[in-house]
């Protein structure tokens, strides 16, 4: 086991999403976290809003989902609909968004961050590993991802959930009881809005959950922010139609100013 599995004494974790949803894909290792008596945290970085639906709407159903596992919905934080940072192009207000970030919680002692992969399944999910690096970084935190969905070695248009692609770094399974994973599926009621996405995510979501009955995680160790997440057109260039050079050009400048190492700065990708 990891020291991510070693829940350790230090009060306050944070889960850094991109949408109301993202926290299904993790809601396992949530609930022990709250479990183990720690300060749950969950910040948005977007307001939710790409297909119509109503920012507040998405967020009362986070509060149906997080609030009777024991998050305090004083610590359900709607960071992006604040801001007016749009679902599906995050990525353009990174700057903005790390700034009232680091603002606010930039003095908060996390002992640990979860972050949705980085895997070019949505352009937002990526903007969203890449904030909680960098807040890691200033707090000198551990990160942990989750896998939501991409297209690493899956034929269009097959997508793979819940998949970590790989990278340096030791995967660890959360293992959950046959119960917990019927509970854990039977969540996405409590997301209404967001139906038809699940109809489509939930086929490749079910041999994880119900199968293997496991959460992968990963603690992110030094990688190089600077290439795509892995070869072959990515998931958010096929479905969202976001390329790859518009994500990097608009997040290159932030990646070398706060996500890369020290000693890495000058390099730039291939």
């Amino acid at each position: 086991m990891t020291s991510s599995d070693c829940l350790h004494n230090r009060d306050s974790v944070l889960f850094l999403f991109a949408h109301n949803d993202d926290e299904f894909f993790v809601l396992p290792r949530l609930e022990r976290e709250v479990a183990a008596g720690h300060r749950v945290v969950c910040i948005y970085t977007t307001d939710g809003a790409a297909y119509g639906e109503s920012p507040k709407r998405r967020l009362d159903e986070s509060l149906s989902v997080l609030c009777p596992r024991g998050v305090a919905v004083q610590d359900i934080i709607p960071l992006g609909d604040q801001l007016g940072v749009r679902d599906g192009v995050s990525h353009r207000s990174i700057n903005l968004l790390w700034e009232r970030l680091s603002a606010a919680f930039g003095g908060q002692r996390f002992s640990r961050i979860y972050v949705p992969a980085w895997e070019g399944g949505h352009a937002d999910h990526d903007a969203a590993h890449l904030l909680g690096v960098a807040l890691a970084r200033v707090q000198a935190a551990e990160v942990v991802e989750f896998s939501l969905y991409h297209s690493y070695r899956a034929f269009n248009p097959l997508i793979r959930c819940m998949s970590l692609i790989p990278f340096p770094g030791n995967i660890t399974y959360a293992e959950v009881s046959l119960k917990g994973a019927l509970s854990w599926i039977l969540e996405v009621r409590n997301f209404p809005s967001q139906r038809r996405a699940f109809l489509g995510l939930l086929p490749f979501c079910l041999p994880q959950i119900l199968m293997r009955r496991s959460l992968p995680l990963r603690v992110v160790e030094q990688r190089n922010y600077r290439q795509r997440p892995h070869e072959g057109r990515l998931f958010y260039e096929i479905r969202f139609k976001v390329p790859y050079e518009e994500f990097y050009s608009a997040t290159a400048g932030f990646i070398d100013r706060a996500v890369a190492p020290p000693d890495s700065r000058d390099a730039r990708a291939s």
